[in-house]
Protein backbone atom coordinates (compact mmCIF):
# COMPACT_ATOMS: atom_id res chain seq x y z
CA UNK A 1 0.00 0.00 0.00
CA UNK A 2 2.81 2.38 0.94
CA UNK A 3 4.24 2.30 -2.70
CA UNK A 4 0.87 2.69 -4.23
CA UNK A 5 0.52 5.91 -2.49
CA UNK A 6 3.87 7.34 -2.54
CA UNK A 7 3.13 11.16 -2.69
CA UNK A 8 4.66 11.91 -5.99
CA UNK A 9 2.82 9.33 -8.63
CA UNK A 10 4.62 7.73 -11.29
CA UNK A 11 4.96 9.57 -14.46
CA UNK A 12 3.55 12.65 -11.63
CA UNK A 13 5.87 15.79 -11.68
CA UNK A 14 6.22 17.53 -8.36
CA UNK A 15 3.58 20.96 -9.12
CA UNK A 16 6.23 23.37 -8.42
CA UNK A 17 8.73 21.85 -11.07
CA UNK A 18 5.83 22.34 -13.55
CA UNK A 19 4.43 25.86 -11.93
CA UNK A 20 6.26 27.84 -14.86
CA UNK A 21 4.89 25.70 -17.68
CA UNK A 22 1.33 25.15 -19.45
CA UNK A 23 0.42 21.42 -17.63
CA UNK A 24 -0.70 19.90 -20.81
CA UNK A 25 2.43 20.41 -21.94
CA UNK A 26 3.44 17.71 -19.72
CA UNK A 27 1.15 14.89 -20.82
CA UNK A 28 3.65 12.52 -22.83
CA UNK A 29 2.04 9.12 -22.11
CA UNK A 30 -0.42 10.10 -19.84
CA UNK A 31 -3.55 8.44 -19.14
CA UNK A 32 -5.70 11.40 -21.65
CA UNK A 33 -3.84 13.99 -24.39
CA UNK A 34 -4.13 17.24 -25.24
CA UNK A 35 -7.01 17.35 -27.78
CA UNK A 36 -9.25 15.10 -25.74
CA UNK A 37 -9.14 17.45 -22.64
CA UNK A 38 -9.63 20.16 -25.08
CA UNK A 39 -12.81 18.83 -26.64
CA UNK A 40 -14.11 17.79 -23.00
CA UNK A 41 -14.05 21.20 -21.90
CA UNK A 42 -11.12 20.25 -19.24
CA UNK A 43 -10.81 24.29 -18.12
CA UNK A 44 -14.69 24.29 -17.47
CA UNK A 45 -14.64 20.69 -15.67
CA UNK A 46 -11.55 22.67 -13.52
CA UNK A 47 -13.85 25.78 -12.72
CA UNK A 48 -16.63 23.89 -11.74
CA UNK A 49 -15.11 21.63 -9.54
CA UNK A 50 -12.73 24.41 -8.27
CA UNK A 51 -13.60 25.34 -4.52
CA UNK A 52 -10.12 25.53 -3.39
CA UNK A 53 -8.57 27.74 -1.30
CA UNK A 54 -5.04 28.28 -2.18
CA UNK A 55 -3.81 28.79 -6.08
CA UNK A 56 -1.87 25.82 -5.32
CA UNK A 57 -4.77 23.67 -4.13
CA UNK A 58 -6.53 25.25 -8.06
CA UNK A 59 -3.23 24.17 -9.34
CA UNK A 60 -3.03 20.59 -7.84
CA UNK A 61 -6.43 19.82 -8.80
CA UNK A 62 -5.75 21.07 -12.63
CA UNK A 63 -2.89 18.95 -12.37
CA UNK A 64 -5.24 15.53 -11.52
CA UNK A 65 -7.74 16.11 -14.28
CA UNK A 66 -5.07 16.52 -16.57
CA UNK A 67 -2.83 13.32 -15.06
CA UNK A 68 -5.79 11.33 -13.56
CA UNK A 69 -3.77 8.34 -11.87
CA UNK A 70 -4.10 5.21 -13.17
CA UNK A 71 -3.94 2.81 -9.92
CA UNK A 72 -7.42 1.41 -8.27
CA UNK A 73 -4.80 2.01 -4.74
CA UNK A 74 -4.26 5.82 -5.09
CA UNK A 75 -8.12 6.23 -6.43
CA UNK A 76 -9.78 4.75 -3.88
CA UNK A 77 -7.34 6.39 -0.71
CA UNK A 78 -8.30 9.44 -1.98
CA UNK A 79 -11.89 8.27 -1.84
CA UNK A 80 -11.43 7.27 1.73
CA UNK A 81 -9.58 10.46 2.56
CA UNK A 82 -12.44 12.45 1.27
CA UNK A 83 -15.05 10.98 3.36
CA UNK A 84 -12.61 10.86 6.50
CA UNK A 85 -13.19 14.89 6.45
CA UNK A 86 -16.68 14.33 5.31
CA UNK A 87 -17.75 12.93 8.67
CA UNK A 88 -14.70 14.30 11.34
CA UNK A 89 -14.90 18.17 11.28
CA UNK A 90 -12.46 17.86 13.97
CA UNK A 91 -9.67 17.57 10.98
CA UNK A 92 -11.74 19.90 8.56
CA UNK A 93 -12.05 22.54 10.59
CA UNK A 94 -8.28 22.81 11.28
CA UNK A 95 -7.42 22.30 7.84
CA UNK A 96 -9.33 24.81 6.46
CA UNK A 97 -8.12 27.39 8.98
CA UNK A 98 -4.50 26.25 8.19
CA UNK A 99 -5.59 26.97 4.38
CA UNK A 100 -6.71 30.52 4.93
CA UNK A 101 -3.44 31.19 6.65
CA UNK A 102 -1.38 29.63 3.57
CA UNK A 103 -3.45 32.04 1.47
CA UNK A 104 -2.46 35.24 3.58
CA UNK A 105 1.50 33.85 2.72
CA UNK A 106 0.95 32.32 -1.06
CA UNK A 107 1.77 35.54 -2.89
CA UNK A 108 4.77 35.91 -1.57
CA UNK A 109 5.77 32.28 -1.53
CA UNK A 110 5.05 31.74 -5.15
CA UNK A 111 7.26 35.26 -5.51
CA UNK A 112 10.24 33.45 -4.16
CA UNK A 113 9.94 30.04 -5.70
CA UNK A 114 9.29 32.02 -9.37
CA UNK A 115 12.78 34.26 -8.43
CA UNK A 116 10.52 37.21 -8.94
CA UNK A 117 10.95 39.05 -5.85
CA UNK A 118 11.22 43.00 -6.25
CA UNK A 119 15.40 43.12 -6.46
CA UNK A 120 15.20 46.40 -4.14
CA UNK A 121 13.11 45.54 -1.63
CA UNK A 122 12.73 41.36 -1.65
CA UNK A 123 12.55 41.29 2.07
CA UNK A 124 9.41 41.56 3.41
CA UNK A 125 8.32 38.98 0.84
CA UNK A 126 10.97 36.72 1.34
CA UNK A 127 10.38 36.71 4.99
CA UNK A 128 6.53 35.64 4.15
CA UNK A 129 7.67 33.29 1.77
CA UNK A 130 10.03 31.64 4.75
CA UNK A 131 6.94 31.78 6.58
CA UNK A 132 4.75 30.22 4.03
CA UNK A 133 7.81 26.93 4.14
CA UNK A 134 8.42 26.57 7.80
CA UNK A 135 4.58 27.24 8.53
CA UNK A 136 4.30 23.56 6.36
CA UNK A 137 4.97 21.50 9.83
CA UNK A 138 1.84 22.90 11.03
CA UNK A 139 -0.30 20.54 8.80
CA UNK A 140 0.99 17.38 10.69
CA UNK A 141 -0.19 18.81 13.39
CA UNK A 142 -3.98 19.78 12.21
CA UNK A 143 -4.22 16.49 11.21
CA UNK A 144 -4.27 14.82 14.71
CA UNK A 145 -3.96 10.79 13.76
CA UNK A 146 -5.81 10.58 10.78
CA UNK A 147 -7.84 7.28 10.25
CA UNK A 148 -7.21 6.98 5.77
CA UNK A 149 -3.85 5.65 4.74
CA UNK A 150 -3.88 8.76 2.36
CA UNK A 151 -4.11 11.65 4.78
CA UNK A 152 -1.66 9.20 7.32
CA UNK A 153 0.82 9.37 4.02
CA UNK A 154 0.86 13.44 3.71
CA UNK A 155 1.06 13.79 7.27
CA UNK A 156 4.54 11.44 7.21
CA UNK A 157 5.44 13.71 3.99
CA UNK A 158 5.27 16.69 6.09
CA UNK A 159 7.34 14.94 9.49
CA UNK A 160 9.71 14.14 7.24
CA UNK A 161 10.44 17.72 6.29
CA UNK A 162 10.79 18.74 9.54
CA UNK A 163 13.88 16.90 10.02
CA UNK A 164 15.43 17.98 6.80
CA UNK A 165 17.99 20.97 6.58
CA UNK A 166 15.91 22.53 3.76
CA UNK A 167 13.45 23.37 6.75
CA UNK A 168 16.05 24.10 8.81
CA UNK A 169 17.10 26.71 6.22
CA UNK A 170 13.47 28.22 5.78
CA UNK A 171 13.78 28.22 9.76
CA UNK A 172 16.41 29.87 9.75
CA UNK A 173 19.15 32.03 10.16
CA UNK A 174 20.71 31.18 7.66
CA UNK A 175 24.49 31.26 7.05
CA UNK A 176 27.29 31.49 3.87
CA UNK A 177 29.94 28.99 4.56
CA UNK A 178 32.02 27.38 1.55
CA UNK A 179 30.70 24.68 1.49
CA UNK A 180 26.96 26.94 1.03
CA UNK A 181 24.51 27.54 3.04
CA UNK A 182 24.20 26.22 6.21
CA UNK A 183 21.48 26.65 9.03
CA UNK A 184 22.75 27.25 12.59
CA UNK A 185 21.93 23.64 13.29
CA UNK A 186 25.04 23.16 10.81
CA UNK A 187 27.98 25.52 11.54
CA UNK A 188 29.82 25.74 14.45
CA UNK A 189 31.43 28.39 16.57
CA UNK A 190 34.36 28.79 14.97
CA UNK A 191 33.42 28.35 11.10
CA UNK A 192 34.21 30.53 8.77
CA UNK A 193 30.76 31.80 8.06
CA UNK A 194 28.78 34.78 6.70
CA UNK A 195 25.55 35.58 8.60
CA UNK A 196 21.89 36.63 6.47
CA UNK A 197 19.89 39.24 7.45
CA UNK A 198 16.82 39.53 5.69
CA UNK A 199 16.67 43.60 5.94
CA UNK A 200 17.86 46.65 4.40
CA UNK A 201 19.69 47.51 7.31
CA UNK A 202 22.95 45.53 8.05
CA UNK A 203 26.51 45.73 8.97
CA UNK A 204 27.18 46.78 6.11
CA UNK A 205 24.84 49.64 6.42
CA UNK A 206 25.08 50.75 9.53
CA UNK A 207 29.13 50.99 9.81
CA UNK A 208 29.52 53.35 7.54
CA UNK A 209 26.78 56.02 9.17
CA UNK A 210 28.27 56.18 12.60
CA UNK A 211 30.79 58.85 11.54
CA UNK A 212 27.80 60.75 10.84
CA UNK A 213 26.32 59.66 13.35
CA UNK A 214 28.83 60.74 16.10
CA UNK A 215 29.14 64.41 14.50
CA UNK A 216 25.39 64.99 14.45
CA UNK A 217 25.51 64.10 18.06
CA UNK A 218 28.59 66.03 19.04
CA UNK A 219 26.42 69.44 16.75
CA UNK A 220 23.93 68.33 19.40
CA UNK A 221 26.00 68.07 22.10
CA UNK A 222 27.48 71.68 21.42
CA UNK A 223 30.63 70.58 20.10
CA UNK A 224 31.56 72.66 17.29
CA UNK A 225 32.37 70.69 14.33
CA UNK A 226 35.23 73.44 13.58
CA UNK A 227 37.33 72.87 16.57
CA UNK A 228 37.09 68.74 15.97
CA UNK A 229 38.17 69.68 12.30
CA UNK A 230 41.00 72.04 13.03
CA UNK A 231 43.70 69.23 13.83
CA UNK A 232 42.97 67.75 10.44
CA UNK A 233 44.98 69.92 7.45
CA UNK A 234 42.76 69.34 4.84
CA UNK A 235 39.29 70.72 6.66
CA UNK A 236 36.67 71.02 4.07
CA UNK A 237 37.55 67.78 2.94
CA UNK A 238 37.56 66.07 5.76
CA UNK A 239 34.29 67.78 6.53
CA UNK A 240 32.56 66.44 3.46
CA UNK A 241 33.61 63.04 3.92
CA UNK A 242 31.61 63.11 7.26
CA UNK A 243 28.86 64.74 6.32
CA UNK A 244 28.34 64.21 2.96
CA UNK A 245 29.75 61.38 1.31
CA UNK A 246 29.93 58.30 4.37
CA UNK A 247 26.05 59.21 4.64
CA UNK A 248 26.19 58.76 0.64
CA UNK A 249 28.09 55.61 0.89
CA UNK A 250 25.84 54.05 3.29
CA UNK A 251 22.63 54.76 1.26
CA UNK A 252 24.64 53.55 -1.84
CA UNK A 253 25.38 50.32 0.69
CA UNK A 254 22.10 50.11 1.35
CA UNK A 255 20.80 49.49 -2.36
CA UNK A 256 23.49 47.56 -2.68
CA UNK A 257 22.93 45.33 -0.19
CA UNK A 258 19.51 43.82 -1.34
CA UNK A 259 21.60 42.96 -4.97
CA UNK A 260 24.49 40.78 -2.95
CA UNK A 261 22.28 38.85 -0.75
CA UNK A 262 19.75 37.79 -3.61
CA UNK A 263 22.87 36.50 -5.38
CA UNK A 264 24.42 35.27 -2.08
CA UNK A 265 21.30 33.88 -0.24
CA UNK A 266 17.87 34.13 -1.37
CA UNK A 267 18.59 32.70 -5.36
CA UNK A 268 20.74 29.94 -3.72
CA UNK A 269 18.06 28.99 -1.01
CA UNK A 270 15.31 28.93 -3.76
CA UNK A 271 17.33 27.31 -6.08
CA UNK A 272 18.68 24.69 -3.26
CA UNK A 273 14.69 23.99 -2.51
CA UNK A 274 13.52 23.33 -6.02
CA UNK A 275 16.02 20.61 -6.26
CA UNK A 276 14.80 19.21 -2.93
CA UNK A 277 12.26 16.40 -3.28
CA UNK A 278 11.70 16.35 -0.01
CA UNK A 279 10.47 20.14 -0.09
CA UNK A 280 8.70 19.73 -3.06
CA UNK A 281 6.68 16.73 -1.39
CA UNK A 282 5.89 19.41 1.48
CA UNK A 283 4.70 21.87 -0.80
CA UNK A 284 2.46 19.30 -2.78
CA UNK A 285 0.65 18.30 0.44
CA UNK A 286 -0.69 21.58 1.08
CA UNK A 287 -2.54 21.44 -2.42
CA UNK A 288 -3.38 17.83 -2.22
CA UNK A 289 -5.19 18.87 1.11
CA UNK A 290 -6.89 21.94 -0.78
CA UNK A 291 -8.11 19.49 -3.46
CA UNK A 292 -9.67 17.05 -0.69
CA UNK A 293 -11.43 19.99 0.63
CA UNK A 294 -12.69 20.94 -2.94
CA UNK A 295 -14.45 17.72 -3.69
CA UNK A 296 -16.49 18.11 -0.17
CA UNK A 297 -17.15 22.31 -1.31
CA UNK A 298 -18.39 20.20 -4.78
CA UNK A 299 -20.71 17.78 -3.20
CA UNK A 300 -21.80 20.20 -1.08
CA UNK A 301 -22.95 23.15 -3.16
CA UNK A 302 -24.23 20.98 -5.93
CA UNK A 303 -28.17 21.38 -6.93
CA UNK A 304 -28.46 17.09 -7.13
CA UNK A 305 -27.35 14.56 -5.44
CA UNK A 306 -23.44 13.34 -5.43
CA UNK A 307 -22.53 9.67 -4.79
CA UNK A 308 -18.50 8.36 -4.53
CA UNK A 309 -18.79 5.72 -7.15
CA UNK A 310 -17.67 2.46 -6.95
CA UNK A 311 -14.15 2.02 -8.35
CA UNK A 312 -13.51 -1.56 -10.76
CA UNK A 313 -10.27 -2.67 -11.87
CA UNK A 314 -11.43 -5.25 -14.05
CA UNK A 315 -9.48 -6.33 -17.53
CA UNK A 316 -12.50 -4.45 -19.60
CA UNK A 317 -13.39 -0.85 -19.20
CA UNK A 318 -17.06 -0.02 -17.85
CA UNK A 319 -18.58 2.76 -17.11
CA UNK A 320 -22.39 2.37 -14.93
CA UNK A 321 -24.24 5.23 -13.27
CA UNK A 322 -28.01 5.47 -12.45
CA UNK A 323 -29.41 9.52 -12.82
CA UNK A 324 -26.11 10.77 -14.41
CA UNK A 325 -25.81 15.06 -14.95
CA UNK A 326 -23.16 16.84 -16.23
CA UNK A 327 -20.72 17.90 -14.00
CA UNK A 328 -20.82 21.87 -15.36
CA UNK A 329 -23.93 22.10 -16.93
CA UNK A 330 -26.28 20.33 -14.01
CA UNK A 331 -24.40 21.47 -11.21
CA UNK A 332 -26.38 24.63 -10.21
CA UNK A 333 -29.58 23.49 -12.42
CA UNK A 334 -31.77 21.18 -10.47
CA UNK A 335 -33.52 20.71 -13.92
CA UNK A 336 -31.34 19.30 -15.86
CA UNK A 337 -32.13 15.92 -17.24
CA UNK A 338 -30.12 13.00 -15.99
CA UNK A 339 -29.76 9.95 -17.92
CA UNK A 340 -28.91 6.16 -17.07
CA UNK A 341 -25.97 4.61 -18.49
CA UNK A 342 -24.53 0.93 -18.87
CA UNK A 343 -21.79 1.60 -21.11
CA UNK A 344 -19.07 -0.91 -22.30
CA UNK A 345 -18.20 -2.82 -25.45
CA UNK A 346 -18.96 -1.06 -28.26
CA UNK A 347 -21.89 1.70 -28.62
CA UNK A 348 -23.52 3.67 -30.97
CA UNK A 349 -25.66 6.30 -30.59
CA UNK A 350 -27.87 8.00 -32.85
CA UNK A 351 -30.74 10.58 -33.29
CA UNK A 352 -31.24 13.92 -34.35
CA UNK A 353 -29.12 17.07 -33.55
CA UNK A 354 -29.58 19.46 -30.95
CA UNK A 355 -30.47 16.29 -29.02
CA UNK A 356 -28.21 15.87 -26.53
CA UNK A 357 -25.61 13.70 -28.06
CA UNK A 358 -22.30 15.21 -27.53
CA UNK A 359 -23.56 16.73 -24.57
CA UNK A 360 -24.11 12.87 -22.80
CA UNK A 361 -20.70 11.55 -24.25
CA UNK A 362 -19.03 14.35 -22.74
CA UNK A 363 -21.00 14.02 -18.99
CA UNK A 364 -19.78 10.46 -19.23
CA UNK A 365 -15.77 11.52 -20.08
CA UNK A 366 -16.04 14.21 -17.55
CA UNK A 367 -17.40 12.08 -14.98
CA UNK A 368 -15.01 9.05 -15.31
CA UNK A 369 -11.94 12.02 -15.23
CA UNK A 370 -13.60 12.91 -11.87
CA UNK A 371 -14.31 9.69 -10.53
CA UNK A 372 -10.51 8.58 -11.33
CA UNK A 373 -9.58 11.49 -9.28
CA UNK A 374 -10.92 10.79 -6.49
CA UNK A 375 -14.04 12.97 -6.90
CA UNK A 376 -17.91 12.44 -6.46
CA UNK A 377 -19.53 12.71 -9.20
CA UNK A 378 -23.55 13.83 -10.35
CA UNK A 379 -25.14 10.71 -10.30
CA UNK A 380 -27.45 8.25 -7.65
CA UNK A 381 -25.13 5.37 -8.12
CA UNK A 382 -22.03 4.76 -10.27
CA UNK A 383 -19.37 1.81 -10.78
CA UNK A 384 -16.77 2.73 -12.86
CA UNK A 385 -13.52 0.94 -14.15
CA UNK A 386 -10.52 2.62 -14.07
CA UNK A 387 -9.30 4.27 -17.44
CA UNK A 388 -5.85 3.37 -18.77
CA UNK A 389 -6.62 5.72 -21.85
CA UNK A 390 -9.26 8.26 -22.49
CA UNK A 391 -9.55 9.64 -25.89
CA UNK A 392 -11.96 11.84 -27.42
CA UNK A 393 -12.32 13.21 -31.04
CA UNK A 394 -14.77 15.12 -32.84
CA UNK A 395 -14.72 16.58 -36.89
CA UNK A 396 -11.79 19.46 -37.36
CA UNK A 397 -12.48 22.29 -39.89
CA UNK A 398 -8.84 23.38 -40.63
CA UNK A 399 -8.08 20.63 -43.38
CA UNK A 400 -6.21 23.60 -45.43
CA UNK A 401 -3.42 23.00 -42.83
CA UNK A 402 -3.23 19.31 -43.62
CA UNK A 403 -1.74 17.82 -47.50
CA UNK A 404 -4.24 15.37 -46.78
CA UNK A 405 -7.40 17.07 -46.34
CA UNK A 406 -10.61 16.80 -43.63
CA UNK A 407 -10.17 12.85 -44.22
CA UNK A 408 -6.68 12.29 -43.55
CA UNK A 409 -6.62 14.70 -40.59
CA UNK A 410 -9.10 12.94 -39.23
CA UNK A 411 -8.20 9.57 -39.80
CA UNK A 412 -4.75 9.99 -38.36
CA UNK A 413 -6.54 11.38 -35.52
CA UNK A 414 -8.08 8.27 -35.16
CA UNK A 415 -5.22 6.19 -35.62
CA UNK A 416 -3.21 7.88 -33.43
CA UNK A 417 -6.20 7.00 -30.39
CA UNK A 418 -6.11 3.36 -31.70
CA UNK A 419 -2.56 2.41 -31.53
CA UNK A 420 -2.66 4.51 -27.52
CA UNK A 421 -5.58 2.13 -26.06
CA UNK A 422 -5.69 -1.14 -24.62
CA UNK A 423 -9.10 -3.43 -23.09
CA UNK A 424 -9.01 -0.44 -20.25
CA UNK A 425 -9.94 2.04 -22.47
CA UNK A 426 -12.67 4.97 -22.76
CA UNK A 427 -13.45 6.49 -26.30
CA UNK A 428 -16.03 8.36 -27.58
CA UNK A 429 -15.93 9.13 -31.66
CA UNK A 430 -18.07 11.89 -32.82
CA UNK A 431 -18.62 10.78 -36.07
CA UNK A 432 -15.97 8.49 -38.26
CA UNK A 433 -13.84 8.65 -41.71
CA UNK A 434 -15.76 12.28 -42.85
CA UNK A 435 -14.48 13.37 -46.24
CA UNK A 436 -14.60 10.79 -48.22
CA UNK A 437 -17.19 9.13 -50.38
CA UNK A 438 -20.35 6.95 -48.69
CA UNK A 439 -18.81 3.95 -50.02
CA UNK A 440 -15.44 4.38 -48.84
CA UNK A 441 -16.85 5.79 -45.59
CA UNK A 442 -18.63 2.17 -45.21
CA UNK A 443 -15.46 0.46 -45.54
CA UNK A 444 -13.31 2.57 -43.39
CA UNK A 445 -15.34 2.81 -40.93
CA UNK A 446 -16.26 -0.83 -40.08
CA UNK A 447 -12.50 -1.51 -40.12
CA UNK A 448 -11.85 0.76 -37.71
CA UNK A 449 -14.55 0.08 -35.70
CA UNK A 450 -14.07 -3.93 -36.05
CA UNK A 451 -10.59 -3.15 -34.85
CA UNK A 452 -12.00 -0.87 -31.65
CA UNK A 453 -14.56 -3.82 -30.75
CA UNK A 454 -11.65 -6.32 -30.85
CA UNK A 455 -9.23 -4.13 -28.57
CA UNK A 456 -12.01 -4.12 -25.86
CA UNK A 457 -12.68 -1.54 -23.62
CA UNK A 458 -15.69 0.87 -24.02
CA UNK A 459 -15.41 2.81 -27.46
CA UNK A 460 -18.71 4.92 -28.32
CA UNK A 461 -19.60 6.10 -31.80
CA UNK A 462 -21.71 9.13 -32.42
CA UNK A 463 -22.86 9.31 -35.68
CA UNK A 464 -25.87 10.23 -37.82
CA UNK A 465 -24.78 6.84 -40.91
CA UNK A 466 -27.72 4.58 -39.56
CA UNK A 467 -26.60 2.32 -42.21
CA UNK A 468 -23.63 1.59 -40.23
CA UNK A 469 -25.06 0.94 -36.92
CA UNK A 470 -27.68 -0.96 -39.16
CA UNK A 471 -24.62 -3.20 -40.54
CA UNK A 472 -23.71 -4.13 -37.16
CA UNK A 473 -26.63 -4.78 -35.52
CA UNK A 474 -26.89 -7.36 -37.83
CA UNK A 475 -23.84 -8.63 -36.65
CA UNK A 476 -24.91 -8.31 -33.46
CA UNK A 477 -22.01 -6.49 -32.30
CA UNK A 478 -22.39 -3.03 -30.23
CA UNK A 479 -24.61 -1.33 -27.88
CA UNK A 480 -27.57 0.71 -29.90
CA UNK A 481 -28.93 4.07 -28.38
CA UNK A 482 -30.71 7.03 -29.07
CA UNK A 483 -31.55 9.99 -28.27
CA UNK A 484 -35.25 10.64 -27.28
CA UNK A 485 -37.87 12.93 -29.11
CA UNK A 486 -41.04 14.12 -27.89
CA UNK A 487 -42.13 14.93 -31.68
CA UNK A 488 -40.12 17.75 -32.79
CA UNK A 489 -38.86 18.69 -29.54
CA UNK A 490 -35.57 16.45 -27.36
CA UNK A 491 -35.96 14.92 -24.33
CA UNK A 492 -32.44 14.86 -23.46
CA UNK A 493 -32.94 11.05 -22.72
CA UNK A 494 -31.00 8.32 -23.90
CA UNK A 495 -32.92 5.55 -24.78
CA UNK A 496 -32.26 1.95 -26.93
CA UNK A 497 -32.80 1.91 -30.38
CA UNK A 498 -31.37 3.54 -33.84
CA UNK A 499 -32.23 6.56 -34.78
CA UNK A 500 -32.63 7.26 -38.92
CA UNK A 501 -33.48 10.87 -38.97
CA UNK A 502 -30.80 14.38 -37.86
CA UNK A 503 -33.54 16.67 -38.34
CA UNK A 504 -32.16 18.38 -40.97
CA UNK A 505 -34.58 19.98 -42.69
CA UNK A 506 -35.73 21.63 -39.27
CA UNK A 507 -32.62 22.95 -38.33
CA UNK A 508 -31.95 24.28 -42.01
CA UNK A 509 -36.08 26.64 -41.29
CA UNK A 510 -34.67 27.71 -38.04
CA UNK A 511 -31.59 29.49 -39.25
CA UNK A 512 -33.50 30.29 -42.41
CA UNK A 513 -31.98 28.75 -45.02
CA UNK A 514 -34.52 26.16 -46.12
CA UNK A 515 -35.44 24.70 -49.35
CA UNK A 516 -38.38 27.56 -49.08
CA UNK A 517 -35.81 30.07 -48.02
CA UNK A 518 -33.77 29.72 -50.72
CA UNK A 519 -36.85 29.71 -53.71
CA UNK A 520 -37.99 32.95 -51.98
CA UNK A 521 -34.78 34.55 -52.39
CA UNK A 522 -34.19 33.63 -55.75
CA UNK A 523 -37.63 34.56 -56.74
CA UNK A 524 -37.29 38.00 -54.99
CA UNK A 525 -33.85 38.70 -56.60
CA UNK A 526 -35.14 38.04 -60.02
CA UNK A 527 -33.54 34.60 -61.01
CA UNK A 528 -36.54 32.37 -61.01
Amino acid sequence: MVEHLRFTARGEKPLLQIIHNDLLDELEDGVTDRESLRLIQVDDLHESLNHTITSLGSLTLYRSLTHPPQDINVVQAKQEAVAELRNNDRIRKPIIDYLENFKALEDSFLKFINDDLDTMFPYKDFKLATKAASDLKEISRVIPKPESAYLKNLADVIKSYEKSSVYQLMRGPIYKTRQGLKSKEEVRFWTLKRRFWPTSFGPSTIIPMIPFGFFAISAFTGFKQKEVLSIFDDKMDLYLIINLYLPMFGMMANRVKPTIDLRTFIQPLNELAQKNQIFLQAVDVVGKVDELNSFLEFSKTAASSTVTPKITDNNSHSFKAEDLRNPVLGKEDENFVPNAVDLRGLIFVTGPNSGGKTTICKTVVQSQLMAQIGCDILAKNAVINVATKIAYQAPKFDALEDSEGRFGTELSRTRDIFFSIGSKSLVVLDELAEGTTREEKMQVSQAVLNGFEKKGGTTVLVTHNHELVYDFKEEEKGQFLQVEFDGDHPTFKLVPGISTSSHADKIAQKIGFSEKDIETHLRDGGYL
